[in-house]
């Protein structure tokens, strides 16, 4: 709960709280962007960082945490092959794999 300065209260919901949250980790995933340098999925990875970090749902991750996972995650990627951006998308997570799966 929130008290604004005129005395009302404001009850946060989860996705408040999680935007909060990411409002947080921001300067800490374009840390580690940077450390990564400028690559063609330079969004993607972004986008990994966030769900990466968010997943912990600890304020407490530093720069070099966020970067290991973000380097896992490219190993991973690489030892998969060259794949489309847009496949990536839909493998990730269960529910992308489960979609893929189904299409075949």
């Amino acid at each position: 709960m929130l008290k604004r300065q005129d005395g009302k209260i404001l009850g946060l919901t989860k996705v408040d709280c999680n935007r909060n949250l990411m409002q947080m980790l921001d300067h800490r995933v374009d840390a580690a962007d940077r450390r990564l340098e400028a690559t063609a999925d330079r969004r993607h990875m972004k986008a990994v960082a966030h769900n990466l970090a968010a997943s912990t749902y600890r304020l407490s991750l530093s720069e070099s945490d966020v970067f290991r996972r973000l380097e896992d995650h490219l190993v991973t990627l690489n030892a998969a092959g060259p794949r489309r951006l847009e496949d990536r998308h839909e493998t990730s997570g269960a529910s992308g794999t489960r979609h893929l799966e189904a299409c075949r």
